[in-house]
């Protein structure tokens, strides 16, 4: 028991720390070792770059990994494969796109590993058609539709027509096109076309305008109480064209391939003559006017001449443009009335009474109703 409390009176011995701070050292220096931590690979810089070959696309960029040769890259989207880059992780492969759109690169490594996704995207501008004209050719409806496609490559596109045309015309070197195509009307004609992503262009608008045909006539008088029309007509289209007359005369005539007509026509009286046409798109020309006139007859070459007895001969001609069958009407020293014959000529008998020292006069009408002046001749009748 003292010795007990000796042991308890004495100062307490500090204690020895246990062997924890060895242990300690022994898990830091197993986490100072070095460790291999592989990571998966990711895609760098990744674009999609149409070739302007058609809808071919080149897919490229880089890859960062331990092995990037071991590197597989998988496609989707607007365009679709694979490839492995070189040992710089470079990448490229020239494929087909579905489109224009998104493309999603994933590259898995050799240890099975997979990036996240990277996108790029394959975008085109869309193309346009410009300076786009349409002009009569001068062959009734046909016209000329010519233009321009701006695009990365315009030459080969199809290039389509609408609203007063139709059909189709392809780019030739720089995208220019020019296509004759028959037309409907005067009007809109719309032009458009297509790239080879599917993209269409605006529409693109010209107006076919036409200005109305001008027409120009002239008569003159024929034998037997006809009109002689003729004329010209200015127009884009000339040839074919139908001329309607009216007023005096009724009739129509059609134009040659210089415009001009001509048509002889019976003429109901002396006066105006009208003329008036219509192009191939339905415009009406001017009303073209002429005056119907005539010259009156002229008697020339009156006589009378004895022929036995009281007779006497009297003869003349008519000088007119229709001078057949017209009615000698005579006066004075002698009376009553012939028709003229062939080239006008007539002849009238009458009994001409001794003591006779009178004019005799003669006048005619013509089919218009003009009269000539009287012709006289003296008759000195003992």
């Amino acid at each position: 028991m003292f010795d007990f409390l000796r042991r308890s009176n004495r100062p307490a011995r500090p204690r020895r720390p246990r062997p924890v701070a060895r242990h300690n050292r022994r898990l830091a220096g197993e986490a100072l070792e070095p460790r291999l931590c592989l990571s998966a690979a990711s895609v760098m810089m990744f674009s999609a770059m149409p070739t302007n070959n058609g809808t071919q696309v080149t897919l490229s960029g880089m890859v960062m990994d331990e092995r990037p040769a071991n590197v597989v890259l998988t496609f989707s989207g607007v365009a679709a494969g694979s490839v492995s880059p070189n040992a710089q992780g470079q990448f490229s492969l020239v494929t087909t796109a579905s489109g224009v759109g998104q493309v999603t690169a994933i590259a898995v490594d050799d240890e099975s590993f997979s990036s996240n996704p990277a996108y790029a995207y394959v975008m085109n501008a869309v193309p346009s058609v410009s300076m786009l004209s349409v002009g009569e050719t001068g062959n009734g409806r046909w016209v000329t539709v010519s233009g321009n496609v701006m695009d990365e490559v315009s030459s080969g596109r199809t290039v389509t027509f609408g609203g007063v045309v139709s059909g189709t015309a392809v780019t030739g070197s720089g995208g220019a096109f020019s296509v004759s195509l028959e037309a409907s009307a005067l009007g809109t004609v719309t032009a458009t076309t297509v790239d080879p992503w599917g993209q269409t262009s605006a529409v693109k608008q010209a107006t076919l305008s036409s200005g109305v045909p001008s027409l120009s006539i002239g008569v003159s008088e024929v034998a037997g109480g006809k009109v002689a029309v003729s004329g010209t007509v200015n127009d884009m289209t000339k040839a074919g064209l139908t001329i309607t007359i009216g007023g005096v005369a009724s009739g129509t005539a059609t134009t040659n391939s210089s415009g001009y007509f001509s048509v002889t026509l019976d003429a109901s009286a002396l006066g105006t003559v009208t003329a008036t046409t219509q192009d191939v798109w339905g415009q009406g020309s001017n009303v073209a006017q002429a005056s119907f006139t005539s010259i009156a007859p002229e008697i020339i070459a009156f006589t009378g001449t004895w022929v036995e007895g009281t007779t006497w001969l009297f003869t003349g001609t008519v000088c007119d443009v229709s001078p057949v069958g017209l009615t000698v009407v005579f006066s004075g020293a002698i009376s009553g009335q012939t028709t003229t014959g062939a080239n006008g000529a007539f002849a009238f008998y009458f009994n001409v009474p001794h003591g006779t020292f009178e004019d005799a006069g003669a006048q005619v009408t013509d089919i218009w109703g003009l009269e000539s002046q009287i012709a006289e001749f003296f008759v000195a009748f003992a």
